[in-house]
């Protein structure tokens, strides 16, 4: 076996390391890759030494799983994409994605699994990055009741929607980072494309403030925008270090009379490098007089460089170097000094300081801190930057900055001119514009300000802050919490059980593309139905030919549709609430709606006798919010002034107009009244709008009001499906514990006791 000493081990560099250092207070515990393949016979001698001496738990991967894990889906699928860049034919290869996306699982369930091992209650768990996406989900899932707050950093760009569907496993992708109770971004422009995403592609309902969840784990999923920042002392305090001096002075000596623009890159296709060069050879040909007055020195750092496309990428910037150098340069005078290979700190911080301009060119980059770096090496000498407007920092330096398109050349020359020319009055207003930004939002400012409102987050999206019901459990006929044993005694003690389903959520099929009845659910309600105490009855707000009921077999349970509108209990003719109504309401509503579905591609409409439904779901988000926005007001002000109809939203891209003498809350009062007698229970269960939801609560609260010591306690159960904030008094978190629930409610009540009155 290998010693000890085969093998180093040192801490990476960067700034998320040097960031949770600074964290005080808080005990860490670092959990990573560690870098290479390590052999199974020396992994716990491995991970016994980066815990001694570290405090780091290890992850470990063979190399198989790494090509296609991180070098593979997470940067030929993930990076390219967040960074605008589409996926092409060519590099279409179907079961090189799936060994992929099979590997990214792999390796997230690795880093899930030793989270699960070590976290305890009130642990913060921070995951960062794309190549972790769907490690919050599984950790979650892991840890069941183990309370924990989960955090997740993207340390890139989120792309736009347009850009984002174009991903394979995109919903999987999205729902495992909705489980975390904090999701973070540089800059609030990702953090709304990723919003916009989860509402398009998942149909979740979203504000600027976050993603209502309706998965079985979560309950609420907070984002916000956290801009990094860099250790600001770190890189100031190296100005003054004797090699960074001596290293300055060679540099004045070399360049003396001539002004630096200066770029630092990894060579990158995103970093925008042949576009620099194009602009710099722009400003020589355009303003001749810095033709011998200014250079142009630029740091290639190489990356990936068995890469084809890198590898073009390396020969183009080298053949336009050439061109200007040939063109403009003269004895004693290179215009373009292109370094392909990284260089000390040493000499970086002496470049920073010895550079007028710093010119990034980024076509796409989440944030890039070379851009804070030379700010604080610049106290005192007040360098302005010429910044790319689509880099991250763009949108908290750019008032300090000279901020360009890289794409337009002409422009960017004229922005680096405008720079070299800056009287000094204002290149120090801009430079201490930008230090005392990237002072106050030092890279240990934005740790513990994530840290603080991961912990704000998780409280916010607990069951009890977020009002959610309380979560029954139920697994099998003898195991179940208590108060599914109170809903069972209870039933077992009535002579007469009233079962109210809402046909949304139960009755939908687990295949989300099958629009037909989940036949296993109406089994189980018909065999509920099917003995003498209970009476049974699906409500839905849609017509009867389109609803579920059309599918159900009305001699076993009763139906209510139209919001409760029309209904008929099992064997016998239709009723109405209110019998001979008119609406006078109807038709100038509907033009309105008309109207607007005209003017709204994707949207459309549907009726009922007592009701109009409007829905922009598969219209463009934006512009169907700004539609229904306007057709609030216009309904308002006109066809619904003094008409008894009212207009209610429904979900996240649906409006409804209904009369207000008929919903559901009306029928559920109606149907209670009319069947109730001496020790009735009442079960109400479904996934109700939150206008329907707020009604039936209502009238609960009634009857709680007529019955104070025993109806509301013990005899109502309002249940809804999803740990969400509800008006319910208690939720399954799923669909499934709700089919095992009703199945075994018949055995574990003693049958429902067949009682004569």
């Amino acid at each position: 076996s290998k010693q000890e000493n085969d093998y180093s081990l040192n801490m990476s560099s960067g700034g998320l390391v040097s960031a949770m250092q600074a964290l005080k207070g808080i005990e860490m515990v670092w959990i990573g890759w560690p870098g290479r393949e390590i052999p199974s016979s020396d992994q716990d001698t491995i991970s016994t030494r980066l815990w001694n001496e570290y405090k780091v738990v290890p992850v470990f991967l063979d190399n198989e799983t790494i090509e296609l894990y991180y070098n593979g889906f997470s940067n030929e699928i993930l990076w390219p994409l967040f960074h605008y860049i589409s996926p092409t034919i060519e590099n279409t290869n179907v079961d090189k994605l799936e060994r992929q996306w099979e590997a990214y699982k792999y390796a997230n369930k690795r880093f899930a699994d030793t989270v699960a091992a070590l976290a305890k209650d009130d642990d913060l768990i921070w995951v960062n990055d794309y190549h972790l996406m769907l490690a919050p989900k599984m950790i979650r899932e892991m840890l069941g009741k183990t309370h924990a707050c989960i955090g997740w950093f993207l340390h890139t760009p989120f792309p736009s929607y347009e850009v984002y569907r174009m991903l394979n496993y995109r919903e999987e992708v999205l729902e495992g980072v909705l489980s975390a109770d904090l999701c973070g971004f540089h800059i609030a422009d990702y953090m709304r494309h990723f919003l916009n995403a989860c509402t398009r592609i998942l149909g979740l309902p979203c504000t600027e403030k976050g993603v209502e969840n309706i998965g079985e784990h979560t309950v609420y999923c907070r984002t916000e925008a956290f801009p990094i920042g860099i250790d600001v002392e770190g890189f100031s305090s190296m100005v003054n270090d004797q090699q960074v001096q001596e290293k300055l002075r060679n540099f004045d000596e070399t360049w003396a009379g001539k002004k630096i623009i200066l770029g630092v890159d990894r060579l990158d296709y995103i970093k925008g490098i042949p576009l620099k060069l194009l602009a710099f050879e722009h400003l020589l040909n355009t303003y001749e007089e810095w033709i011998g007055n200014v250079v142009l020195v630029q740091i290639a750092v190489p990356s990936r460089e068995n890469v084809p496309e890198y590898q073009a990428l390396k020969s183009m910037a080298h053949e336009i170097v050439g061109r200007i150098n040939s063109t403009y340069g003269r004895l004693g005078y290179m215009p373009v000094h292109y370094l392909d290979q990284s260089v000390q700190k040493s000499q970086l911080i002496a470049l920073y300081r010895r550079a007028e301009v710093m010119f990034i060119s980024s076509i796409r980059d989440g944030m890039n801190l070379v851009s804070y770096e030379y700010v604080a090496c610049q106290e005192g000498n007040y360098g302005i930057e010429v910044l790319s407007e689509f880099a991250g920092s763009s949108k908290v330096l750019g008032a300090g900055a000279v901020l360009v398109n890289p794409w337009n050349i002409e422009e960017t020359a004229e922005a680096l001119n405008e720079a070299l020319n800056m009287e000094i009055e204002e290149r120090q207003s801009r430079h201490e514009y930008c230090y005392n930004y990237i002072c106050k939002a030092d890279v240990h400012h934005w740790a513990q300000d994530f840290m603080k409102q991961l912990i704000k987050a998780s409280k916010e999206s607990s069951e009890e802050y977020r009002q959610v019901p309380a979560i029954l459990s139920y697994k099998n006929t003898s195991e179940y919490d208590e108060n599914v044993q109170r809903l069972i005694n209870t039933v077992s003690l009535s002579r007469k059980v009233l079962i109210l389903v809402d046909e949304e959520g139960p009755f939908t099929s687990k295949n989300r593309w099958d629009k037909q009845i989940d036949r296993e659910m109406a089994e189980t309600l018909y065999a509920l139905a099917d003995i003498e105490s209970v009476v049974l009855m699906m409500v839905s707000s849609k017509k009867f030919e389109e609803s579920y009921g059309a599918e159900l077999d009305l001699s076993r349970v009763g139906v209510a549709v139209e919001n409760g509108y029309k209904y008929k209990l099992p064997n016998q003719d239709w009723e109405y609430l209110v019998p001979d109504m008119e609406n006078t309401w109807f038709e100038p509503v509907m033009e309105v709606i008309k109207y607007f579905e005209e003017r709204t591609p994707g949207s459309f409409h549907s009726d009922t006798s007592v009701s109009i439904d409007w829905s922009y779901s598969k219209a463009h988000y934006e512009i169907g919010t700004v539609q229904s926005r306007d057709l609030f007001v216009h309904l308002r002000a006109g066809p619904l002034v003094n008409v008894p109809a009212e207009m209610v939203i429904t979900g996240p891209s649906s409006v409804q107009v209904r009369d207000t003498r008929v919903n559901k809350g009306k029928f559920v009062d109606h149907f209670i009244r009319t069947h109730w007698e001496e020790a009735t229970a009442v079960i109400c269960i479904g996934n109700f709008n939150w206008k329907d939801e707020e009604d039936i609560y209502e009238v609960f609260r009634n009857f709680e009001n007529e019955d104070p010591e025993e109806l509301r306690k013990h005899k109502v159960f309002h249940i809804r499906l999803g740990a969400l904030p509800s008006y319910a008094d208690y939720a399954f978190k799923e669909k499934g514990s709700l089919l095992n629930f009703l199945q075994g409610l018949p055995e574990c009540s003693g049958a429902l006791r067949r009682i004569s009155i």
